[in-house]
Parts: C-alpha cells; sequence; structure tokens
C-alpha cells in the first residue's frame, strides 16, 4: 500500500511533493516565475559554457566542450519550453525564448572576442569558471538532495552511482 506524500517530504523516486495551489490566479502567476526564473538560469548557464567553448585555444578544446554542451543541450531546451508554456502572455512566451536562443551564439562571440584581446589568460578563466559552476550545481543542487534522504538504502544507491557516473566521465575525458 502506498501512503499520500506531506508537502515537502521526498518519496522513494526522489520527487518531493508539492502542494497545489487552488487558486486559478495564484497558480498562473507563481507557473509565471518559476517559468520565467527557469528561462533565466539556463540562458546564463548557456552563455557561461559558450564563452567557455569560444575562448577554447584550440580545435580539440572546442570540439570537446562542443560535444559536451550537444549531448544536454537538448534536454534543456525541452526544459525551457515546458517551464515557459504556463506564460500568460505569449511575449514573455517569446521574449524568454529568444533570449535562450541567442544566449549560446552570443557567448560564443564574447569568448572569441574576449580570448582575442587577452589571449591565455581569458581562455583558462573561462573554462575554471565554466567547470565551477557545473560542479556547484551538480553537488548542491543535484547530488546532495539525491544523497540526503530519509531512505538510507536509496541514498547509498543515489550515491554509488553518482559515484560510478564521475568514473566513467573521468575515463572518457582521459580518453578523448
Amino acid at each position: 500500500s502506498q501512503r499520500r506524500l506531506r508537502r515537502g517530504e521526498i518519496g522513494k523516486s526522489g520527487v518531493v511533493a508539492v502542494k497545489l495551489s487552488h487558486s486559478k490566479s495564484r497558480g498562473k502567476s507563481q507557473a509565471s516565475v518559476v517559468g520565467a526564473s527557469t528561462a533565466v538560469g539556463v540562458s546564463v548557464h548557456s552563455f557561461i559554457e559558450a564563452v567557455a567553448m569560444g575562448s577554447s585555444v584550440d580545435m580539440s578544446s572546442f570540439t570537446s566542450l562542443l560535444f559536451a554542451v550537444a549531448l544536454h543541450k537538448g534536454f534543456t531546451s525541452f526544459s525551457v519550453g515546458s517551464a515557459l508554456v504556463a506564460q500568460e502572455s505569449k511575449v514573455v512566451f517569446l521574449v524568454g525564448v529568444l533570449i535562450y536562443a541567442c544566449a549560446a551564439p552570443t557567448g560564443v562571440v564574447a569568448g572569441v572576442l574576449l580570448t582575442s584581446l587577452t589571449p591565455g589568460a581569458f581562455a583558462a578563466a573561462a573554462q575554471c569558471f565554466a567547470a565551477g559552476t557545473l560542479l556547484a550545481i551538480g553537488l548542491l543542487d543535484m547530488l546532495l538532495p539525491a544523497v540526503s534522504l530519509e531512505d538510507v538504502v536509496q541514498s547509498r544507491w543515489n550515491l554509488s552511482v553518482a559515484f560510478l557516473s564521475a568514473t566513467a566521465m573521468t575515463m572518457l575525458a582521459a580518453w578523448v
């Protein structure tokens, strides 16, 4: 038998129960804020990784970053589109999509221009910053909630999968 989750409680699948608003206007405005926040956050992420890609000093590092970005760009695009669907205004929806769509190309151009002005040092700093933000998001926003579940077995399983994934990515990086 399954019991109902209370608001804020984490289930076995790692999904947090949320209280849905009964007020349509309040629910719509909350969805609008969440959608716009998601679009802005993912756009900033896309811009940062594109600056790192544009600041690559050789074709090998550019190709590696391009491959890494291409692997998850579809997922991030889907998340932005899904988050923006709840927008009350079509203008807000279109502006959010336009900002997201322009973030990567603008970031690549910014990376190329800044690297041409300060060769070497900027490329290293941009790639370190992009890697640091990725690490911070991965550890604090994804791994920490996944291993702090009340179910100890599920937490250990999540930690083991994270460790194996990190090992696989490290081996792939060494191989490429």
